[in-house]
């Protein structure tokens, strides 16, 4: 298990359970940006290519659901990022 600190509020964040080598990590969160887009940056961090078609960005306190579109890959030690075209994050207590 981590913890993972977002504007203040500590979340217990629960590590997926399947192979080592399927796993993604959620890398990084902008939910307040100065100028610029709110983000979600995923990591890869391990040697095979992982498929993330149809998994759903769900943020707790909003009503939006972004699917992720077919065919989405993200490579071996690389990043994916999904930039919002509008605010979607509350400021704080999104998990």
């Amino acid at each position: 298990m981590a913890i993972l600190l977002l504007g203040g509020t500590i979340t217990p964040v629960l590590s997926q359970t399947s192979p080592e080598n399927n796993h993604i990590i959620i890398n990084e969160i902008e939910i307040n940006p100065a100028n610029g887009s709110e983000y979600v940056e995923l990591y890869n961090p391990t040697s095979e290519s992982v498929d993330i078609s149809e998994w759903i960005l769900a943020p707790s306190l909003s009503y939006k659901e972004i699917e992720i579109q077919p065919n989405t890959i993200i490579e071996p030690m690389s990043f994916w990022t999904y930039q919002f075209l509008s605010p979607s994050l509350k400021d704080f207590g999104d998990t």
